[in-house]
């Protein structure tokens, strides 16, 4: 159904049952691995051992859970084990699934910390939450192990039940604790200073949410915010380059922490309007903002983390580009701030044509990178010290131009998909 289904419930579906057969085998893996581990005397000794020191348990289960970047693979290890009888020591497989619970929030926690504040809030409030959870769980223990006690089931099933109960507990106690959980984190993840402040106040209003033609609008308007701080990122970048200017690189770093800060802040807004039944239009809408904030926020990655280290490295090295090679990157810094306008205009006029000269430009900036080469080459053979000296920082700019230049020009393939002007390798 995966793989030959057209139509995507057909394809959901498919996905599905391969993760349920998934789990089956992986249950049947982990039975054949848990009857060795059983007759393991040292195994025996390392959990008799745990089993006398719960915290610790519960911290290896917690950490174990967020390498595995999977809380349900780690709670079925346990499981298994337990129904095996290798966790059969005092309370220890229930503090270890305790310790996957409170290492469930982990993964993402970890892996959000470089989002913004909003975004942050919402991972460090449900690692909160569950932690809270887990304290509470552990220390009245002794009830919960009563209650599941009580059930006629294997010792791995009561296990499940536990877990499943902790979990439903767990959102039917703190989701009406979300909006004071809010306000509260606010005070400890205030909103940063947002560099982006001097292009404009926010246009995400929260009261027009219901309303998906004007939150699309909003949200609309707020994307340009991020185009117009990618291209000032960009001319910052090629003014210090021009001026061999440090402080105009740092200056222009800080700018990408304010393209992070609206995309994360357009992805929760969409989101959030995203709840509300939308019709075909304006989830095609939706989905070319995501689309285009996406390629936008790649654009503003690449000019901080590529860009601005080649030109700083340039910089710092005390070479010169030649004459010739200085006008080939300026040209070509030009077009693609051509080619960020046509993107912006092509996102909110939607016109066909305009997205196929969007399109086409990415193939024009190929081009102009080859010639480009070839004239470098040229000055090589030539022996141009300037070239000689320069050549690598030369190649690693262009480069970034065409990314970038590829980035903005991929906003015309969700219009002219919609409009049927796409083939399967070719614009029509």
């Amino acid at each position: 159904a995966f793989f030959y289904e057209r139509n995507d419930t057909g394809k959901q579906l498919g996905r599905i049952l391969m993760g349920v057969g998934l789990i089956f085998l992986s249950l049947r893996t982990l039975s054949g691995a848990a009857a060795v581990v059983q007759s393991s005397d040292l195994v025996h000794v390392l959990f008799r051992g745990l089993s006398s020191e719960p915290f610790i348990a519960l911290l290896i289960a917690a950490l174990l859970t967020w390498v595995a970047h999977s809380s349900l693979a780690i709670f079925l290890l346990v499981a298994v084990l337990a129904n095996s009888g290798v966790l059969s020591h005092g309370n220890l497989a229930y503090y270890l699934v305790l310790g996957v619970n409170a290492g469930a929030g982990l993964p993402a926690l970890v892996l959000g910390l470089s989002e913004g504040p909003a975004a942050r809030r919402i991972l460090v409030g449900n690692f909160l939450f569950r932690l809270t959870g887990v304290i509470v769980t552990a220390l009245t223990l002794e009830f919960w192990i009563q209650s599941v006690a009580s059930l006629d089931i294997g010792f791995g099933q009561r296990l499940v039940v536990l877990h499943i109960a902790f979990n439903l507990l767990l959102l039917a106690s703190f989701i009406w604790l979300t909006s004071p959980a809010s306000k509260l984190l606010e005070h400890f993840i205030p909103h940063s200073p947002n560099p982006a402040d001097e292009l404009g106040t926010g246009n995400l209003d929260p009261s027009v949410k219901d309303v998906p033609e004007l939150a699309l609008s909003a949200a609309a308007r707020e994307t340009l915010r991020m185009v117009d701080i990618v291209e000032l990122m960009l001319r910052k970048a090629f003014d210090a380059l021009e001026k061999d200017d440090k402080r105009l690189c740092q200056e222009t770093r800080k700018l990408d922490d304010a393209v992070d800060q609206l995309y994360s802040d357009i992805k929760l807004y969409l989101t959030d309007m995203t709840r509300e039944k939308l019709d075909e239009e304006e989830s095609s809408r939706a989905f070319e903002i995501i689309s285009f904030t996406t390629n936008i926020e790649h654009a503003g990655d690449t000019i901080e983390r590529s860009l601005l280290d080649t030109i700083q490295e340039k910089i710092a090295s005390g070479e010169t580009f030649s004459e010739e090679g200085l006008k080939e990157l300026l040209e070509a810094y030009r077009y693609v701030g051509e080619t960020i306008h046509l993107a912006t205009k092509v996102f909110m006029e939607q016109r066909v044509d305009d997205a196929r000269s969007l399109i086409q430009r990415k193939e024009r900036f190929r081009k102009i990178e080859q010639k480009s080469t070839q004239k470098h080459l040229e000055r090589l053979r030539k022996r141009t010290p300037e070239t000689m000296a320069t050549t690598s920082y030369h190649i690693d700019i262009m480069r970034d131009l065409k990314r970038i230049n590829s980035f903005f020009a991929s906003c015309g393939y969700p219009l002219l998909e919609t409009a049927g002007r796409l083939k399967t390798s070719r614009v029509k």
